[in-house]
């Protein structure tokens, strides 16, 4: 029996008038695969008695801070684009932006109709000291814009 893996490679693609991407690697820990309802349940039951499942799709959530990867120098580029990109809609090549991509496995090269389309959910940073010495910590957190109808393939050993 193989171990699962602890990371996988993430393609952040950011599309708009100059469409670039970010391929980093993110820990597995901080990848959330939830199912939606359609109602409140997991299941109802149907008029003959029978369980029905309610899962309607899936939702990713991703929530990316200094801890989450092993490439702390790509990770600070990709983490001052998003800011940037979901601040004032502009990205450091110049052009203006439109969606966040992501691609899992690192199959993905700048193409917009294989990735799955990631809004902003939260962003916070912290202000932490170490020795008298402030270093500042962001944590920004995405979410799948669209319910997925089955988890990608490299996301599988994530739940």
């Amino acid at each position: 029996m193989a171990l699962p893996r602890t990371q996988t490679t993430t393609e952040f693609i950011f599309d708009g008038t100059s469409t670039f991407s970010h391929e980093v690697k993110i820990n597995n820990a901080n990848i959330e695969i939830t199912p939606e309802y359609f109602s409140g349940s997991a299941y109802k039951e149907s008029i003959g008695g029978k369980r029905i499942s309610d899962v309607r799709g899936f939702r990713v959530k991703i929530n990316l801070s200094y801890n989450a990867s092993s490439e702390p120098d790509t990770f600070q580029d990709l983490f001052n684009d998003l800011i940037s990109a979901f601040k004032d809609g502009n990205t450091s090549t110049g052009g203006t932006f439109s969606q966040l991509l992501i691609g899992f496995g690192g199959e993905i090269q700048d193409d917009s109709n294989n990735g799955i389309p990631f809004v902003l959910e939260d962003l916070s940073y912290t202000q932490t000291y170490r020795n008298q010495i402030g270093r500042f910590v962001p944590s920004i957190t995405i979410c799948s814009e669209n319910i997925l109808t089955s988890i990608p393939e490299d996301l599988e050993g994530v739940l």
